[in-house]
């Protein structure tokens, strides 16, 4: 079974067992504008301690799942070939990183160690880390059970403020926040399909935006021309998922995962791709930012102990 839908299955499976660190539900937001009362100016000092090491499957369960999950960082100075650098976060899986207003390095990911919430980690230099837990003022358990907010997708908006994509039941939702730390469920569905879909990867592409979402072992286009009601493009026709696209001078590189590591793909338009190769062996879930000198930094999961 692919390893997202794996996390999203569990995430169902062992909610209730473990609700008191699993379920991730906040109360449905008072009518007041975004920008007040929860969503402040935040502290810059860690409120949580990231995972170190694995921890026991849950029952029925394998190692193949966020709790032996690990976020590691990598460097290059050309996107294509990439040096391995050092680890994030322990039982901690599928993050997105993005440069922010006043250029730190956030990492938002799935933080099984502090109880499969979406959490953060910060820095101002790539090497020392604060970390945080986020909340979703408004998102609640669904009729299934005890079900958490996970495939996090992070966008900075023109207006400075930062839109979190994510799946929750088998849909992509929203959240709105100024402060990229406490957030506001925004109203209606992103997209939904018949079927489960996971990991949104957006991007603004010239007047529209895309999201590719992962269907299995291939991703799915979407498009739209506001950033919230996303509809039905294409299925791409090659192996690959879980992807994080970014722009180049010339066009888009979508960098994925897919037997035997993390891969890319150019487009000069967002709809038509040619394959590049393998940019990283024995990994997994990619995201990946430019920093001011242009280096690139690669974010990306691995396994803590060695899976079947």
């Amino acid at each position: 079974m692919n390893v997202k839908l794996l996390s999203v299955v569990l995430a169902i499976m062992v909610g209730v067992a473990i609700a008191g660190g699993v379920l991730f539900v906040v109360k449905r937001p008072s009518e007041q504008p975004v920008g007040q009362s929860e969503d402040q100016p935040f502290e810059w000092v860690s409120d949580i301690t990231p995972g170190s090491g694995a921890a026991s499957p849950p029952g029925g369960t394998s190692n193949d799942g966020p709790w032996n999950h690990r976020v590691m960082s990598a460097s290059s100075s050309d996107g294509l070939t990439w040096v391995k650098n050092e680890k994030i976060a322990d039982q901690a899986s599928v993050p997105d990183a993005v440069l922010d207003k006043d250029n730190n390095i956030r990492i938002y990911y799935i933080d099984w160690y502090n109880g499969h919430v979406i959490s953060v980690a910060l820095s101002h230099n790539g090497i020392n880390w604060i970390y945080k837990k986020t909340t979703i003022q408004g998102e609640v358990a669904g009729s299934q059970g005890a079900i958490s907010p996970v495939d996090p997708d992070i966008v900075l908006l023109p207006d400075g403020r930062y839109r979190l994509f994510y799946m929750y039941a088998g849909k992509i939702y929203s959240a709105i926040s100024n402060c990229g730390i406490n957030f506001v469920k925004e109203e209606g569905v992103r997209y939904q399909q018949e079927g489960m879909i996971y990991d949104p990867d957006v991007i603004k592409m010239g007047d529209v935006w895309r999201m590719f979402v992962s269907l299995g072992t291939r991703n799915l286009s979407t498009v739209s021309n506001d950033g919230l009601s996303f509809s039905r493009e294409n299925e791409l026709p090659f192996d690959g998922s879980v992807s994080c696209t970014i722009p180049l001078e010339n066009g888009y590189r979508m960098y994925y995962m897919r037997q035997g590591g993390i891969f890319s793909s150019f487009s000069s338009d967002g709809r038509n791709w040619a394959f590049e190769g393998l940019r990283l062996d024995n990994a997994g879930d990619p995201t990946i930012i430019r920093l001011q000198n242009g280096t690139y930094k690669m974010f990306y999961k691995t396994w803590i102990n060695p899976t079947p």
